[in-house]
């Protein structure tokens, strides 16, 4: 389920879907089906955890740019934007560094 969550840059729509898939794995585990009116806090509760998944996620990203940055190389030139070429058109996508800032909170 994460194979290669490191290398993902991932809106906020994203994250609540992750989320979501979470919190139905739970549910799946404990057997409560769509139809119960059981609140989130309460279907943690009962499994003792808390949410995981997410951090799990910023985790492995930030252990992998650590070694991309250190091993340096093209890989490392790439990550930081300093590669050269046209802008495709339309919208830009989110950077890895730019989702690297925001998972540390400075932005």
């Amino acid at each position: 389920m994460l194979y290669g969550s490191e290398t993902w840059t991932i809106a906020k729509a994203e994250r609540r879907r992750i989320e979501a898939f979470e919190m139905w794995c739970f549910r799946r585990i404990l057997k409560i089906s769509w139809t119960d009116m059981v609140s989130n806090e309460e279907v943690l509760e009962r499994m003792s955890v808390r949410r995981t998944l997410w951090s799990s996620i910023k985790k492995r990203r930030n252990e992998w740019i650590g070694h991309v940055l250190r091993h340096g190389g093209l890989l490392g030139l790439i990550i930081e934007g300093c590669a050269e070429g046209k802008n495709a058109r339309g919208r830009p996508r989110m950077e890895y560094m730019q989702q690297i800032i925001e998972d540390q909170g400075f932005t």
